[in-house]
């Protein structure tokens, strides 16, 4: 529709009566819903000095917004504006044409839910042949900062350190003193040949899958085995087990204030240390493990996606090619009455900040990450790839599953400061939505589904956790208990042995082929518990009247320790009554029993030479189906 307007008042100054100016007006000034006098104010700005004016409008349908009967009114009225008001109009028309440039250019890019964040559908940075800084790996992964380990036994103190040791041998006997004294008892302090025999039982049950069956199946009864009953008794195994602490009580309620995971901090904090420090890994995967537990904890957690269902939950930064336990941070439940806000950022940055300028890549879940953690990585010269909840803020509608979109096919973009998104269709109305600072471009391949090259990185990689959690549970050592402390303690004993096991074989790769359908950590764990368990085995044997029981046992265990014969029976200190005889025969000998050192006479006992006394015959008894 076109409308001509006599416009002789509109500026005082006109004086030309054949100026005549056609003006179209824009289809987004109406769109916006403009008043009139807007409409013409944006008009009439750069125009020179005009008495008459045709001004070309849109459709009639399209100008429902524009009061034409009062047209003139409104001219009028702007004619009577001051030049501020005039200056007002135009501010808020340059606004109008900022929007509308937007429009113009909406097809080059998507927009953030929050609209913050621009993701272009091309690469927006120019790339070129060598690699960015950030995805350059600095340090070579593997063991580090060790020689290489001449028994298996020195792999497993680089991670469970002789200062750990000192740590549970010093609290256990305290509090074991301290208890021994309440009940006016005599309490043994534990040595450390006993501790660390006490470490090498705990993996021989794992070893034999004999972590579930009571203690004295284990010692004695028909399933029972001879490695136990050489090493120490059922009743020392259950005292030092009684005993087991990792914290000085006394100060625990203080320090309780501000950790609650006080009773364990010490011991925990030094075997992640030792993570930290003996291993470098090649790519990191970051994910929980739950260590299953059902007593009373302050942090106590459930999750229904775990075999487990409750337990206590670690934070663990795993290498996701061998499964080493790099990092690992233990969950302590929620600080104050609010929860905490972009926690999952936060553990990825506890856990990655000993990797900062490594160039090493990080893979986690959609729990981790946001955009801003993908940014803040790549300035600490760390790359990730995760998958993303595509219900965030900061992914664009378009990336969210849709029925509209066909099955295999992706979209992507890219933001200017180097994070790929991409968003996969595998099924009809899903969407699997991925980001990305390790990759500048996206692939498919037609091979596999039409799958990008992020969701294939992301799938070889994802798994470094609770692939390492699954090994660690095949040979556990965990038993049934009721404190918290000590489950952790058997988790930390498990990771350590594990640890050990993948450092022993980057020096010695021969043991990664097996030899007689023997598992090589099977084997490995087996020469790490007797080297565990030989120091206490030899201390015990070397007491002159030790039980035959247990010299059959040791001996029954390839463990052989020559002794000083002991020519007849011991003698004892006076005459006195046999124990099994009658009272009323008062029948006093000078001779005693050699393992319980009672008096006992000639009728109530038996006399063995030295052969078989030491049992030489049983030295040809094949050992390994017996430990």
């Amino acid at each position: 529709m076109a409308c001509e307007l006599e416009c002789d008042d509109i500026l005082d100054n006109s004086n030309s009566d054949d100026d005549v100016v056609n003006i179209s007006v824009p289809e987004n000034l109406v769109r916006y819903r403009y008043s009139s006098s807007q409409v013409l104010s944006l008009l009439m700005r750069d125009l020179d000095h005009s008495d008459d004016i045709n001004i070309d409008l849109p459709e009639a349908d399209e100008m429902s917004d524009i009061d034409i009967d009062n047209l003139d009114q409104d001219v009028d009225d702007i004619a009577s504006d001051d030049e501020s008001e005039h200056e007002s109009v135009n501010s808020s028309d340059t606004e109008i044409y900022s929007v509308h440039e937007d429009d113009d250019h909406n097809d080059d890019f998507y927009l953030s839910r929050d609209s913050k964040t621009k993701f272009f559908k091309t690469q927006r940075r120019h790339i070129r042949g060598r690699l960015s800084a950030h995805n350059i790996t600095r340090v070579a992964p593997g063991p580090r900062n060790c020689q290489p380990p001449n028994t298996e036994l020195d792999s497993f103190f680089l991670y469970f350190s002789d200062k750990m040791l000192d740590v549970v041998l010093k609290y256990t006997n305290l509090h074991g003193k301290l208890l021994a004294d309440t009940e006016k008892k005599q309490f043994t302090a534990v040595t450390r040949d006993e501790m660390l025999a006490f470490i090498g039982l705990l993996l021989y049950a794992g070893l034999t899958r004999a972590y579930r069956e009571p203690i004295e199946s284990l010692f004695y009864g028909p399933n029972s085995r001879a490695i136990y009953r050489a090493t120490m008794t059922d009743k020392r195994f259950k005292e030092i087990m009684h005993f087991l602490r990792f914290d000085d009580k006394s100060t625990r309620a203080d320090r309780v204030v501000t950790d609650k995971a006080a009773a364990i901090s010490e011991l925990f904090d030094m075997f992640v240390e030792n993570c930290k420090k003996y291993y470098m890994p090649s790519e990191a995967t970051i994910d929980e493990q739950l260590v299953g537990f059902r007593g009373h904890c302050p942090f106590r957690v459930y999750m229904a996606s775990k075999p487990d269902k409750y337990g206590l939950k670690v934070w663990i930064l795993a290498d996701a090619q061998t499964f080493v336990c790099c990092n690992a941070q233990l969950y302590r439940g929620k600080t104050g009455q609010h929860p905490e806000v972009r926690q999952g950022p936060r553990v990825v940055h506890d856990l990655c900040s000993y990797l900062y300028d490594s160039g090493v890549n990080v893979t986690c879940d959609n729990f981790f990450p946001d955009l801003q953690l993908a940014e803040e990585l790549k300035q600490k010269k760390l790359t990730l790839v995760a998958t993303v909840r595509a219900g965030r803020k900061d992914v664009p509608k378009e990336f969210m599953p849709a029925r509209r979109r066909e099955v295999l096919t992706s979209v992507c973009g890219f933001t200017e400061t180097g994070v790929t998104m991409v968003s996969y269709v595998p099924k009809r109305n899903r969407a699997v939505v991925l980001m990305s600072t390790l990759h500048s471009s996206v692939t498919y391949d037609p091979s596999n589904k039409m799958k990008p090259n992020i969701i294939q990185h992301y799938n070889s990689t994802k798994s470094g956790v609770d692939v390492l959690d699954k090994m660690v549970k095949e040979y556990t050592c965990k038993r049934g208990t009721r404190r918290w402390t000590v489950i952790v303690f058997y988790n930390i004993i498990d990771l350590a042995a594990y640890n050990a096991f993948v450092t022993w074989l980057s020096f010695y790769p021969a043991w990664k082929t097996p030899v007689k359908g023997k598992k090589p950590r099977r084997e490995f764990l087996m020469e790490l518990a007797q080297s565990l368990i030989k120091p206490a085995v030899y201390t015990r044997l070397q007491k002159p009247h030790m039980q035959l029981s247990v010299r059959q046992s040791a001996e029954m265990c390839g463990i052989v320790m020559d002794q000083p014969k002991i020519e007849g029976p011991s003698k004892a200190k006076a005459r006195r009554r046999c124990f099994l005889c009658h009272r009323t025969d008062d029948k006093k000998v000078s001779t005693a029993c050699d393992k319980c050192e009672k008096s006992v006479c000639s009728i109530h006992s038996v006399t063995l030479c030295d052969d078989c006394y030491y049992l030489k015959d049983t030295s040809d008894v094949n050992t390994t189906d017996l430990v």
